[in-house]
């Protein structure tokens, strides 16, 4: 079968994937026997919002209220919280944080239509933290980082499960010139791991991270549960080991 081809964006120049994502994606097809019986899940994706500084913005604090020294618009102030990660950007210069707990007070007035008045109300009060520099796209549960195109959120009690999804496996992914000029690109093994939660995350619900891409998602990721895959819970202890690896904080 021809693989499909998808643009992805990376956080930083590099001339390898491995360089760019710390992983080759470069895992072994299952072995016979090492795959638990198939599920089927359906996914949407996110990523990590960027938000460039403004003056008069609404201030970034942290759980205890203090001040981070950041303002942003109110508008990627309410996306960073939505998405739990934001990069936030001053010029050349760039933190990313997390979303981390509530602040006494909100800090701008979310109103996403399709979310509850309480939700809202969360999102508006959002407190974030800086990521240490190992995990420069962020931090997920149990003390795993996110990695792009590998990490999926998942609901709470399937933390750590990692899958193989056929549909990915040998899908050309190319990063094209949005932060590689050079056209860097990789296939895709199949794998992905349980390192993230997410408050609208239940099974069989799956959320693809893509880490700083806004462009498509790989073909299944159709954001309904009427539009399923099937996927295999991975059983085999050196492929988990690998993964948890991969998603260890450097």
């Amino acid at each position: 079968m021809k693989a499909h081809t998808i643009l992805i964006g990376i956080l930083t120049l590099a001339s390898s994937p491995s360089a760019a994502l710390a992983d080759d994606f470069n895992l072994p097809a299952p072995a016979t026997g090492s795959m638990g019986p198939s599920e089927k899940l359906w996914s949407t994706h996110y990523y990590v919002s960027t938000a460039d500084t403004v003056p008069n913005g609404v201030e970034m604090r942290a759980r205890d209220g203090s001040k981070l020294g950041y303002r942003v618009s109110a508008e990627r102030f309410c996306f960073g919280a939505l998405q739990g990660t934001v990069r936030v950007r001053t010029g050349a210069n760039s933190v990313v944080f997390n979303a981390n707990g509530l602040t006494t007070d909100s800090g701008a007035k979310c109103n996403y239509k399709s979310l509850s008045p309480r939700v809202n109300a969360r999102l508006s009060r959002q407190a974030f933290i800086a990521v240490p520099t190992g995990a420069p796209h962020g931090l997920g549960m149990g003390g795993y980082r996110l990695v792009p195109y590998r990490t999926i959120a998942v609901d709470k009690a399937h933390v750590g499960r990692a899958y193989f999804i056929p549909a990915l496996r040998g899908l050309t992914i190319d990063s094209g010139v949005e932060t590689t000029p050079d056209g860097m690109s990789f296939v895709h093994d199949g794998y992905v791991f349980g390192a993230d939660v997410g408050g609208a995350i239940q099974y069989p619900h799956i959320d693809f991270f893509t880490g700083f891409s806004h462009l498509p998602p790989p073909p299944f990721v159709k954001s309904s549960p009427k539009s399923t895959f099937t996927a295999y819970r991975v059983t085999d202890p050196a492929i988990i080991a690998k993964l948890k690896k991969m998603h260890a904080i450097k």
